[in-house]
């Protein structure tokens, strides 16, 4: 007997926890959440349901429990969510105007279906749990035709991690439930084992097609993200390529006079004065050329590179060939890569990063490498992202989409504390 006690206590806290959850997925669909450590939102979370445990549960059931559960939801939604306290109090009301209106309508509709009284229905665990876990159902389900109406931050994968944690705290639930009726002995075994066989066979399959479709949505997300980022990229170095373009016109314009005053100097006799004018604009950035390959996105890249970061001694070393890979492959694959590499010694003490371009009959080869002060992570065959490091799971999803793209495969290898970068591709890959 006591045993079965506890078996209802837990499933009169699972009944709250899906309220509590409920809420929380009501208030995300007008509100944004506030950046919170996981273990503190948890916590709260817990506090929460066992708050409107305390106060719903048993004899402590009353119209002063309801509006104090009421405060303890609109504390939790103040609390995890960035909104005036209007905004949160608007929330938390429609919630349990829905919740209360949906529970009234089951109330009603089950006893006509069944031609039976609500008290009898809610006397047997079993169906009790099951009119409960139907209730909660359809009110997720409004949620759902809200969020998708009215909600500003829709996103399939919030969506279906939602629906994925119902059924999995119902699936819970219902587990319990079945302990409780098996130990209560009110319905024959051999029904009660087939009842849950079908149950259980339901919610796996349902869980399981849950759980691929969430993995396939955020893998959507990510790429997306991916996407977004190497487009950033692309646009970045375009921009500062064509910055540079604009410098070298500028100074193109001005050269007539500068000529004028080199003309004046040598009429005048001034040679040490027209070399040290000719050192003066050799300065200038852009007329300065550190690469000089017959390939126009390696040139400007590598030496607006360069001359972003003079500290860090280059060694370049190419052949006589142009290096034929779309530009857009080009830019994000040679950019990452330099990015990467120069994140990783910019703080050292002496830097360098070696750059090798070389090309035979069938493959372009690029060839980097860097020594790195903070030792990268590889899971799974891919590097993750360290603090103050840019070994980043981004900028190397970029070089190997871009690298496949024009029929190439980039390679990533750390030894003795050098970051190596090797990028091969077919020339004749599309011809």
């Amino acid at each position: 007997m006591i045993l079965q006690n506890i078996i209802l206590v837990i499933i009169e806290l699972f009944y709250c926890s899906i309220d509590v959850m409920l809420l929380h997925y009501f208030c995300s669909i007008l509100m944004t959440k506030k950046k919170k450590n996981m273990f503190v939102e948890i916590s709260i979370y817990c506090i929460a349901v066992i708050g409107v445990f305390l106060l719903t549960y048993g004899t402590l059931f009353s119209k002063s429990g309801n509006l104090l559960s009421f405060l303890i939801m609109l504390l939790y939604a103040y609390i995890i969510f960035e909104k005036a306290s209007s905004g949160a109090f608007i929330t938390v009301s429609f919630y349990y105007i829905c919740s209360g209106i949906v529970t009234l309508l089951t109330a009603s509709v089950v006893p006509m279906v069944f031609d039976t009284s609500i008290s009898s229905i809610m006397s047997n665990p079993l169906f009790r749990s099951l009119i409960v876990l139907f209730t909660k159902l359809l009110i997720l389900l409004i949620g759902f035709f809200c969020r998708n109406k009215f909600s500003l931050y829709s996103d399939n994968t919030v969506n279906l991690r939602g629906v994925l944690i119902f059924f999995v705290i119902v699936f819970v639930n219902l587990t319990f439930v079945f302990e409780f009726v098996y130990l209560s002995e009110e319905i024959p075994l051999e029904n009660l084992v087939l009842t849950m066989i079908f149950t259980f066979i339901i919610f796996i399959v349902l869980i399981t097609i849950l759980m691929m479709k969430y993995i396939d949505e955020k893998e959507k997300t990510i790429n997306l993200e991916i996407k977004l980022e190497e487009a950033n990229r692309k646009n970045e170095e375009y921009i500062k390529i064509a910055s540079d373009q604009v410098e070298i016109m500028r100074v193109k314009h001005d050269l007539k006079n500068h000529l004028v005053v080199l003309d004046s100097f040598i009429q005048q006799n001034g040679i040490e004065d027209a070399k040290k004018y000719l050192d003066k604009l050799f300065v200038h950035p852009g007329l300065k050329s550190y690469v000089n390959t017959k390939n126009m996105i390696i040139n400007a890249v590598m030496n607006q590179k360069i001359a972003e970061y003079p500290n860090i001694r280059f060694k370049v070393r190419h052949d006589d060939n142009f290096y034929n890979i779309s530009d857009t492959a080009l830019t994000i694959i040679l950019g990452n890569a330099l990015d990467n590499a120069i994140e990783a010694v910019k703080f050292m003490n002496s830097p360098e990063v070696k750059v090798v371009f070389s090309e035979n009959e069938n493959y372009i080869k690029l060839y980097i490498e860097n020594p790195f002060s903070i030792q990268p992570i590889i899971r799974r065959g891919k590097f993750i992202t360290q603090k103050d490091s840019r070994f980043s799971g981004i900028g190397i999803n970029n070089i190997l989409q871009a690298s496949k793209s024009v029929g190439g495969e980039a390679v990533f290898k750390v030894e003795s504390n050098v970051f190596k970068l090797v990028v091969l591709v077919d020339k004749h890959f599309n011809q």
